[in-house]
């Protein structure tokens, strides 16, 4: 049996006195990779849900619209027009929060200290942008509710 090594600060090889599996080193990729595959998939579906309701609002835009033709029912094509109103602001917040994430991303990441290794350095860059996606999925989820609120829709 053969031991294994690790590279030290000076770049010397160390024995180590066990066996390291590679199955070891392939889980952080795999719970990265998931992590991000999740994240992605949970924005795709949120935003199209969100087009979808938009098209849909659209779609029916004439029915409460004629209510304004009387005075007793024109409350209600007002309401429709604040409620399509916020759905199109929601559309807004979504566009801007992909914006500020792609200029976020481009930015290349902060090094705290230009002497850590390779892999440190692309760890770090992979938890940056995690975190930035963790804020751009938060902000699509939190869209209607920011939205609702700011026009008091409840």
């Amino acid at each position: 049996p053969t031991k294994s090594s690790h590279l030290c600060a000076d770049y010397s090889i160390i024995p180590l006195p066990f066996p390291v599996p590679s199955s070891i080193l392939r889980f952080p990729i795999f719970c990265c990779r998931s992590n991000i595959w999740v994240l992605s998939l949970v924005m795709i579906l949120t935003v199209y849900s969100r087009f979808f309701k938009l098209y849909l609002a659209t779609a029916i835009a004439p029915i409460p619209l004629a209510s304004f033709a009387g005075q007793p029912s024109s409350n209600i094509g007002v309401a429709f027009l604040k409620s399509y109103a916020a759905i199109c602001l929601e559309g807004c917040v979504i566009v801007l929060a992909c914006v500020i994430f792609s200029a976020f991303a481009s930015t290349p990441p902060a090094l705290s200290d230009s002497s850590l290794a390779a892999a440190s350095i692309v760890w770090n860059y992979i938890g940056e942008i995690l975190f930035n996606m963790l804020v751009l999925v938060g902000a699509i989820k939190m869209s209607d509710r920011l939205i609702r609120e700011l026009m008091g829709l409840g």
